[in-house]
C-alpha cells in the first residue's frame, strides 16, 4: 500500500481486480468501466477505477478552489483496478473528481453530514441483476439505473446478487428480448471477473456509480446459489469458491479494506445525527443451509464475532434510525 500526505492524509490502496482480457497497444491506457465513489463518510471517500495499461493513475478531487491530487495504483497483476481513499474532507460537501486514464473519467459525490448535524437522507436500494437469463437488454441495457439516478439519492445500497456468477446470459433473454451475451458459469477467478465486467460495462450502471455513492453488500450469487463458508464448492466439487469470489467482489467495488482483516466486509456508516447504516455479511460466516436449527445448537447466519459486533454497535449508536442492511 502506498501512502502520501497531500491535503491531510491520503491513503492509496490497490485492490486486486480485473475482467475479460483487453489488448493494450503502443502503451495506451484505457478507462474500461468508468469511475465510482464509495464508503463516503463525513470526512473521507474511496475512489475506484479500472485503467488498463496504467500504473500510477492521476486522480484529482476538487471543491471550489480547493484541489487535491493523488494517484490510484493499478497493475496487470491487480487486473488494472485500484482504489484511493481520500481523508480529511469537509462534511456535507459536494466534490467532483477526475481519473486520468487515456481519457478523463469524471464523477461526483457529496460527503455525509457531521455526526452531530441534523440532515435528511435519501437511500435507494436494489440488487439481483444479470441472473436467470434476465440480463443486459441489447438496446436499453439496465435502464432501471437511469430511474435511480433521477431520484437523486444520497446513497445507493446494492444489497447483493449484483452478479450471477452461476448463471449465463444468453442472446435471447427470459422474456424473449435480445440481450448482450455474457460469460459462462464461473469456475475460476478469470470468469468471476468477466461476470463483474459484464454488468459494470452497462452505461446506466456506470452513470449511477459515477454520480451516487455506492455501498456494496454481497449475497449468494456473487459466489454460487445458496452458498456459505461451509458450502461453497465449485462445479466440480474440488475448489473452494469463497476466496475467489471475495477477491473479485473487492476488486470491482469502491471499498476500503480492513487491513487488520482484509476478508471482513461488515461495517457501519454514519449519516449525520439521525441515521447509521449497519452493513452485514450474511454469507461468509453462516452455517450450512441444511444444518438443523436446534435449541441447544442454534444455527448462525452472522457468526459469533459479527453478531457480537452488531449487537454492541446497535446498543452504542445514538442515531435516531439504525438501519440494518
Amino acid at each position: 500500500m502506498n501512502r502520501s500526505t497531500v491535503w491531510g492524509a491520503l491513503t492509496a490502496a490497490s485492490l486486486l481486480s480485473g475482467c475479460a482480457t483487453m489488448n493494450v497497444e503502443d502503451n495506451a491506457t484505457v478507462l474500461s468501466h468508468g469511475v465510482a465513489a464509495g464508503e463516503v463518510r463525513h470526512d473521507s471517500a474511496v475512489i475506484w477505477a479500472r485503467c488498463v495499461g496504467g500504473s500510477s493513475v492521476p486522480v484529482t478531487l476538487q471543491h471550489g478552489d480547493r484541489e487535491v491530487q493523488t494517484d490510484l495504483e493499478v497493475s496487470e497483476e491487480s487486473g488494472w483496478t485500484g482504489t484511493v481513499r481520500i481523508d480529511r474532507l469537509d462534511s456535507a460537501t459536494r466534490y467532483t473528481y477526475a481519473v486520468d486514464c487515456g481519457e478523463r473519467g469524471r464523477g461526483e459525490f457529496r460527503t455525509a453530514p457531521a455526526p452531530t448535524s441534523s440532515a435528511p437522507l435519501r437511500i435507494t436500494w436494489g440488487g439481483d441483476i444479470g441472473g436467470q437469463n434476465s440480463c443486459r437488454d441489447a438496446v436499453d441495457g439496465y435502464s432501471i439505473f437511469e430511474r435511480i439516478v433521477e431520484a437523486s439519492p444520497d446513497l445507493f445500497l446494492a444489497v447483493g446478487d449484483m452478479v450471477y456468477v452461476d448463471n449465463r446470459c444468453e442472446p435471447v433473454g427470459r422474456y424473449g428480448n435480445a440481450q448482450i451475451p455474457g460469460p459462462p458459469r464461473a469456475p475460476d477467478l478469470e470468469t468471476f471477473r468477466e461476470h463483474w465486467s459484464y454488468n459494470r460495462a452497462d452505461p446506466h450502471l456506470q452513470d449511477l456509480m459515477a454520480r451516487v455513492p455506492y455501498v456494496g453488500i454481497w449475497d449468494d450469487h456473487e459466489i454460487r446459489n445458496d452458498s456459505g463458508a461451509r458450502d461453497d464448492r465449485g462445479p466440480d466439487g474440488d475448489v473452494s469458491l469463497f476466496p475467489i469470489a471475495l477477491r473479485a467482489f473487492m476488486e470491482y467495488l469502491p471499498l476500503s479494506p480492513d487491513l487488520t482483516d482484509p476478508t471482513r466486509i461488515y461495517r457501519r456508516l454514519r449519516w449525520g445525527r439521525h441515521a447509521e447504516l449497519f452493513v452485514l455479511d450474511t454469507r461468509q460466516y453462516r452455517d450450512r443451509n441444511d444444518r438443523l436449527d436446534l435449541p441447544d445448537a442454534p444455527k448462525t447466519m452472522l457468526g459469533e464475532l459479527q453478531r457480537e459486533w452488531l449487537l454492541e454497535s446497535l446498543a452504542a449508536s445514538d442515531a435516531t434510525w439504525r438501519i440494518v442492511a
